[in-house]
């Protein structure tokens, strides 16, 4: 059923409305601020990588990523290709998402690895997005270990490469 009124578009079945187009934007299951969509985007990022935040001498090698955005919620995808990976030493870290990851522990999200190629760890390589940044920080989660390894500059080689999805949360 689609009914049209000066302040709305409404389109429902006969039991139940499914959403209404207003002035304010997209509701779905319900008129109030909560049921409101109020961003949808689609775009491109470039993701690349640091050593202890340093990335002297770093090059990509045709580095690429996509992502979608529906209200606060990410889905950025990605592939990492290195040409050198230079002379910085310390914790590796994506960067470059494209919105900064909410405040929270909640808000970590969840990184998923497609395609790993000369990087180097033993067991499980694990990503850990950074609340209020647009970084993720590499890991290595090792059996028996609580807390897991970082993965460092020493883990890499000139040509690894990385292709992941993340999920997360913006403010």
């Amino acid at each position: 059923v689609y009914e049209q009124n000066n302040s709305a578009m409404i389109f429902s079945t006969t039991a139940t409305e499914r959403f209404r187009v207003t002035s304010d934007g997209l509701h779905i299951g319900g008129t109030g601020a909560a049921n409101a969509l109020g961003d949808y985007e689609e775009g491109t990022w470039t993701p690349s990588v640091t050593f202890g935040n340093g990335n002297t001498g770093v090059s990509s090698g045709a580095s690429s990523g996509s992502y979608t955005k529906v209200g606060r919620l990410v889905n950025a995808s990605g592939l990492l290709l290195l040409g050198s990976k230079g002379s910085s030493t310390g914790h590796a870290r994506i960067t470059g998402l494209p919105f900064a990851a909410g405040s929270g522990n909640s808000m970590n999200g969840a990184v998923i690895f497609g395609y790993i190629e000369r990087i180097s760890f033993s067991e499980v390589l694990l990503g850990l997005v950074n609340t209020d940044a647009t970084t993720v920080n590499l890991y290595e989660a090792v059996s028996g270990n609580v807390t897991p390894n970082a993965i460092t500059n020493s883990d890499f080689n000139n040509s690894t490469a990385l292709r992941f999805t993340i999920t997360y949360q913006t403010n």
